[in-house]
């Protein structure tokens, strides 16, 4: 009987030797598919880019179809602005945080690590496979199509940023009940390299000001007329209005920090508007200075051709160039950020391309003797350039709000 017993027991112990070895394999084989998976988690495949866009932006649908046929469509997250109101939402509070606010913004997500974040399009691979890398700082740089590095977004953390942000299934498994430190901070990079482009453009647009070239040239014609001198009385008139539209540009600058500077782009808009009207009534007019008129310029030339200069120059910069001034208020909304070390040397090249219709006025009136041929011009074709001026504001007025 106690052998029976005895025997039961032994049998009993090895049933549960077993089950126990079994249980023991069984967790050690699951701790190394967990470590496995955890490892395949961490290899090059543990990428995605998370897009903000618009269905209807076709800068937005091409970025998109590189990066499908570049890196397959299980790496990429589009978040439509249009249809999606989360999305729209999240991209407003990125936007008050300093990112700009232009589509598509592409994050890049690497080992659950922000490393970039390309704001247009960026069909180049050897600069993307740059950014597929963990990135352990709390920066992340910001590059933007056509001007490069502007700066870099700073976060407290990754994953409560990618969290809140940039949340994609199937990667970076987060709690969803914890509390995560959402706060974000964009640091810009200022460069006068990035002003280039739209300097030039506003301010050859801007430099077509049939109002003040007008004056300037009735000026000029009238110094000849009387035997006057014109070089120093033309440089006088041509260094006010260059310093006067210097002047005239950091105000905008600084309006433009203080009010919200659409409104500085509606009024430019507003003027791009008046410019085509304008250019309607003008056109085949003839040439008349009615300020000159008013004035009585021959006699005040004849008095002091220099005091005349600096009348009409500071009258032009104060009556006439605010009027016509859209360019200018669209340069001083982009600035608005920019610090003054930067600012105020782009305003100075603005105006030295402002004021090259007047040294060309200068120089083909008095030293290659060809009034009539500006005459010509300043009729026949100012209305036109002012009508295309205006169809240009308007355009770049649009795309700027």
């Amino acid at each position: 009987m106690i052998k029976n017993l005895v025997l039961i027991i032994f049998l009993i112990f090895i049933c549960l030797s077993i089950m126990l070895s079994s249980n023991i394999i069984n967790g050690i084989e699951r701790q190394v598919i967990s470590r496995d998976k955890l490892s395949n988690s961490l290899t090059s495949d543990n990428y995605y880019f998370y897009v903000y866009g618009l269905h209807t932006c076709p800068h937005c649908r091409a970025m998109i179809k590189f990066l499908n046929e570049t890196y397959g469509s299980e790496h990429l997250y589009f978040c439509d602005l249009n249809t999606n109101t989360t999305c729209y939402q999240k991209f407003i509070k990125l936007t008050n945080a300093g990112l700009p606010g232009y589509v598509p913004t592409v994050f890049i997500v690497y080992n659950c690590t922000v490393t970039a974040v390309l704001i247009g399009e960026y069909e180049d691979k050897s600069f993307i496979n740059q950014f597929m890398k963990t990135n352990m700082n709390k920066t992340i740089p910001i590059y933007v199509a056509g001007q490069g590095y502007m700066g870099d977004l700073i976060i407290k953390d990754h994953m409560s940023f990618i969290n809140t942000y940039l949340k994609y299934d199937g990667y970076c498994f987060m709690n969803n009940q914890a509390k995560w430190s959402t706060s974000v901070e964009v640091v810009k990079h200022y460069e006068i390299s990035q002003l280039i482009v739209p300097l030039i453009i506003l301010s050859l647009i801007d430099s077509v000001n049939p109002c003040t070239l007008t004056l300037y040239f009735s000026f000029i014609i009238t110094l000849l007329a009387t035997g006057r001198k014109v070089f120093g009385p033309s440089i006088v008139f041509i260094l006010i209005i260059y310093a006067g539209y210097l002047a005239m540009g950091l105000g905008f600058k600084t309006i433009a920090q203080i009010l919200p500077y659409k409104i500085l782009l509606i009024i430019a808009l507003i003027l791009g508007i008046y410019y085509i009207i304008d250019a309607g009534r003008r056109y085949k007019r003839e040439m008349e200075c009615r300020l000159c008129n008013r004035l009585d310029i021959t006699k005040r030339v004849i008095k002091n051709p220099y005091i005349t200069a600096a009348l009409l120059s500071l009258l032009s910069v104060t009556v006439l160039l605010p009027c016509t001034s859209g360019p200018l208020m669209i340069f001083a909304s982009i600035i608005r950020d920019y610090p003054l070390y930067i600012s105020i040397p782009a305003l100075m090249i603005y105006n030295l391309f402002f004021i090259t219709p007047l040294i060309i006025i200068w120089i083909i009136t008095t030293l290659l003797n060809k009034k009539r041929a500006v005459t010509d011009f300043l009729i026949d074709k100012s209305a036109i350039i002012e009508f295309f001026s205006g169809i240009a504001l308007i355009l770049i007025a649009l795309y700027y709000l």
